[in-house]
């Protein structure tokens, strides 16, 4: 080390190449370095989603969250288990202990999840583990698209669920596509709570026949005298069919659902309508991967929606309403501006104190040598 300096001093051609070669690598390191809005953090903490449509939270808890929790409760480095059962979703939260490698524990949980799988329910979504993050560094979508037209909001759901949902998805680094606003048809039970007590049956009864079909999966709602059971997903079966299923089967007498219930086809309500000068829209939410280069996907995208927007029908368009992309271009921009500004300062002090060009013009490339070195640094150990 002592006799760097001098290495260096006489060896001008050999140090020339050696900067130029950590310039090319900085400037390419620079250029795919993967952008992200908000940090990448790695907390000791995962959560576990699986939905079932329309199940009732007390069916959820019972027939999801349950064996999701015992699941978690084997795996090692766990010190504490939170959950959730809502109208059609189960959310488990699994707390490690702080020493814990995340990342290998989400690969070994997620392998007993999939082993899971096999045993839940019918209609249940695969459990997904997400990284858990303070509300405060949570980015939401990189982008949000309005899917607006001079149609029907079923006509709408229909077009960005069937067609744009699954061309969007085609693209690499995008993680989910998130779609409001519109309606879904569902198979219908109304049940006349005063036929059953003539009849003396549990109104529950139809909700276990319900629950044991293969095929379907049913949630319930109470609504005065009568207990609606809606299937959220597109019927496989015909009205008619299901009116003719049997809730009690005994040599006494034979029920069947049309005795006690009407059974119709009907729309889902939408979560949320909304409309823009007047037209019915469906709001579009796209989320990437994590580590994905932000500025990149959102160039991709904006080319794909381009393209998508020309196979429509006539008087349906997509709105880019929001694109995270841009407010970072906004900040690299006023980064480069106010550091090229602090340079020429920096540049300006030093040529007042030294009194020449020679000692800034060495101290300013030290300075961005340090910079490039950092950025090869960060594109090699994959940091974002």
């Amino acid at each position: 080390m002592k006799n760097l300096p001098g290495y260096i001093a006489t060896h001008p051609v050999a140090m020339s190449m050696a900067y130029l070669i950590v310039l090319c690598t900085g400037v390419f390191s620079l250029i795919n370095l993967p952008l992200e809005f908000t940090p990448d953090i790695d907390l000791p903490s995962l959560t576990i989603e699986a939905s079932w449509p329309s199940a009732s939270p007390e069916t959820i808890e019972m027939l999801v969250t349950a064996p999701i929790e015992a699941v978690c409760s084997t795996a090692a480095g766990v010190q504490n288990i939170e959950s959730t059962s809502r109208m059609g979703l189960s959310e488990v939260k699994v707390e490690y202990s702080t020493d814990t490698n995340i990342d290998y524990s989400a690969l070994t949980l997620s392998e007993k999840l999939a082993a899971l799988r096999e045993t839940l329910p019918f209609g249940v979504t695969p459990p997904q583990i997400i990284r858990h993050a303070p509300q405060e560094f949570l980015s939401g979508s990189i982008m949000t698209v309005y899917l607006i037209g001079n149609t029907t909001i079923s006509a709408l759901n229909r077009c960005a669920n069937t067609d744009i949902r699954q061309k969007l998805l085609t693209i690499n680094g995008i993680s989910a596509i998130r779609i409001s606003g519109g309606s879904e048809q569902a198979v219908c039970i109304e049940i006349d709570t005063k036929k059953c007590s003539a009849l003396h049956l549990d109104p529950s009864a139809i909700s276990a026949v319900l629950q044991q079909k293969e095929d379907q999966s049913f949630g319930a709602i109470e609504q005065g005298n009568l207990r609606r059971l809606v299937h959220v997903d597109n019927p496989a079966a015909s009205v008619d069919e299901i009116s003719r299923w049997e809730i009690e089967n005994t040599p006494q007498r034979t029920i069947r659902i049309q005795d006690i219930a009407t059974v119709r086809v009907t729309d889902v309500p939408p979560q949320r309508l909304k409309r823009i000068n007047g037209l019915p829209t469906i709001v579009i939410d796209i989320d990437k991967t994590p580590g994905t280069h932000l500025l990149k996907l959102a160039r991709t995208l904006r080319n794909k929606i381009s393209t998508i927007e020309k196979e429509l029908p006539a008087g349906i368009n997509m709105v880019i309403q929001y694109d995270q992309s841009e407010t970072m271009h906004q900040d690299i921009r006023d980064l480069v501006q106010r550091g090229f500004f602090s340079l020429l300062v920096v540049f300006v002090v030093l040529l007042i104190m030294m009194r020449g060009l020679y000692a800034p013009f060495v101290i300013l490339s030290s300075i961005f040598f340090s910079v490039l070195l950092t950025l090869n640094f960060y594109f090699l150990a994959r940091l974002t």
